[in-house]
C-alpha cells in the first residue's frame, strides 16, 4: 500500500516537473534566452571584455535572461529584508547598511518594496555592470553633486554625508514624496528638482548647461 502511494506521489511530481518544463520553455523569456545564447555562440565581434561573452553564454545554460546574467544575481534571490512602515508618513522604508532609511512611494505594497529593494541591491553589487562606485569617482566635502532620474535616491543617499550639495532631479509625484521622507535630515543641502532633464530649459525642463542656475528653480 505505502508502495503504491509512493509511486502516485512520484508520478503525480513528475508530471507537474514535465508540465513545468513545457510552460517555461514556451515562454517569451526561454525564448528570448534561446535566441541570446545563439548570439554569443555565433562569435562575433561583440566589444566586451574577454571571456565575458563566454561567461553569459555558460549561465545562460542552466538560468534565464535577465537584467544582469551573472551568478552574483543567485546571492539575492532568496535574501531577506525588513521593510517596516512608517506610521506618521504612511510610507514603507528600509534601513540601508548605513543605518540611513530609504523610502518607497506611496501605494507600494510590503512585497512590491522589497522587490524593489532586492533590485537595487542586485544592481549595486560589486560585480554589476551598473555598479555606481566605479573607479575614479571622487567625492569630497566641496562636491556638488546632480543625480539625474533618482527614483528612490539609493545612490544620493550613500554619498550625502560625503558632499556639500546634492541636486535630485526627480519627476514622478510618488517618488518625490518619497524622497522628501528619505532625505529628510538633510534637507539643508538636498534639493529635489521637479523637472526633466532636457536640451531646453522651460517651466518643466532644464538643461544641464543651465545647472549654475538651478538655484532660481523650484526645490525642496
Amino acid at each position: 500500500m505505502a508502495c503504491q502511494c509512493l509511486r502516485k506521489i512520484k508520478g503525480k511530481w513528475l508530471s507537474f516537473c514535465k508540465y513545468n518544463k513545457q510552460r517555461i520553455m514556451r515562454s517569451p523569456r526561454y525564448l528570448l534566452t534561446q535566441r541570446v545564447r545563439l548570439f554569443l555562440e555565433q562569435g562575433r565581434d561583440l566589444n566586451m571584455p574577454v571571456g565575458e561573452a563566454e561567461r553569459i553564454r555558460k549561465f545562460l545554460r542552466w538560468n534565464l535572461v535577465g537584467v544582469f546574467n551573472d551568478p552574483f544575481v543567485h546571492l539575492y534571490n532568496f535574501r531577506g529584508y525588513n521593510v517596516l512602515r512608517d506610521r506618521e508618513k504612511d510610507l514603507w522604508f528600509v534601513y540601508t547598511p548605513e543605518g540611513k532609511k530609504l523610502y518607497f512611494k506611496r501605494g507600494m505594497s510590503r512585497k512590491e518594496a522589497v522587490r524593489t529593494y532586492r533590485s537595487l541591491e542586485e544592481e549595486q553589487d560589486l560585480h554589476s555592470p551598473h555598479y555606481y562606485f566605479f573607479d575614479g569617482l571622487t567625492l569630497s566635502e566641496n562636491s556638488v553633486v546632480a543625480d539625474i532620474g533618482v527614483a528612490e535616491g539609493n545612490f544620493g543617499l550613500k554619498i550625502v554625508d560625503r558632499v556639500k550639495e546634492l541636486y535630485l532631479f526627480e519627476c514622478d509625484a510618488g517618488w518625490i514624496e518619497a524622497l522628501e521622507a528619505t532625505f529628510e535630515p538633510w534637507k539643508d543641502k538636498v534639493h529635489i528638482v521637479n523637472r526633466f532633464v532636457s536640451d531646453t530649459t522651460s517651466s518643466d525642463t532644464v538643461r544641464l548647461d543651465d545647472f549654475s542656475e538651478i538655484k532660481v528653480f523650484p526645490t525642496s
